[in-house]
């Protein structure tokens, strides 16, 4: 029992990076197991986002998703989300099954043509959760891997919404759990 108290004593120590050594100075562990920043490079994905319409006003941009889905036939898939009136915030439903999403936002990470409503900080390439809400959501009709593929989606969209825009993100695509 000693030993295992001592070995996570150890981890937890050598898990902090960097730590006060015997002699007062500092020690640099945060890289002690040689893990190169593009280690996890295989875990990222760019993608090419078509968006119809950005803001505030969550009520407006839900308007417009479902006139783009009567319009263009693009089916809505929101994930099991929802957006919170009280927090203003696009949600995955409290009951949820899945325990760490719950009340969270979870973002739409793969290739799909659907219309969606998304946080529009998540596909920024500067990621930071915004501190206050209603933060700017976009309606996103479709993202692609390939951006030949979001063009003729935009191309489609201008002919009934002139403002339809292309962004390209680096979305994570590894596991979330």
């Amino acid at each position: 029992m000693k030993n295992i108290v001592v070995l996570l004593i150890i981890f937890l120590w050598l898990s902090f990076g960097l730590q006060q050594n015997v002699f007062g100075g500092t020690v640099d562990f945060t890289n002690s197991f040689n893990i190169k920043p593009t280690d996890f490079q295989d875990e990222y994905a760019d993608f090419y986002l078509v968006i119809t319409a950005s803001g505030k006003d969550y009520k407006k941009l839900h308007k417009t998703m479902v006139s783009v889905n009567q319009n263009f036939a693009i089916p809505i898939n929101t994930l099991g989300r929802y957006y919170n009136e009280k927090s203003h915030k696009i949600i995955v439903n409290e009951d949820d099954e899945d325990e760490i999403y719950r009340g969270e936002y979870y973002p739409r990470r793969f290739e799909e043509l659907s219309l969606s409503i998304e946080n529009a900080y998540y596909y920024n390439d500067n990621y930071m959760e915004p501190k206050q809400f209603p933060t700017t959501m976009m309606v996103v009709a479709g993202m692609f891997n390939e951006k030949t593929k979001a063009d003729s989606l935009r191309n489609i969209l201008l002919k009934k919404i002139p403002d339809a825009y292309i962004i390209k993100a680096r979305i994570y695509v590894g596991c979330m759990h």
